[in-house]
């Protein structure tokens, strides 16, 4: 299934990059935004992950903070059991 999804892109390409004269003007436009939205993809994706670290980092504060059996209870009043701290103590996502 990933490489079938893979190749679509490819028959896109087949049709934007024959087009007639000046043709290769719309096409570059077209890699140069892919290009842009990537690199927008890619800062967004390291903000998501800073935030999640900052999270990881609270919780484990506050995990730590608890006495042996206790539930941290969260910001949103939701009681954070073992079972949704169990990442390793110390876990960060690199950025």
């Amino acid at each position: 299934m990933i490489n079938a999804f893979s190749q679509v892109g490819n028959i896109a390409g087949s049709y934007v990059w024959s087009l007639p004269a000046h043709g290769f003007r719309g096409s570059y436009a077209i890699t140069l935004a892919m290009f842009g939205t990537t690199i927008v993809g890619c800062f967004l994706f390291r903000y998501m992950l800073t935030r999640l670290n900052r999270e990881l980092e609270r919780k484990e504060v506050a995990y730590n903070g608890a006495g042996p059996g206790e539930d941290v209870v969260g910001d949103d009043g939701v009681r954070e059991g073992d079972e949704k701290l169990q990442l390793a103590k110390g876990f960060r996502y690199l950025v």
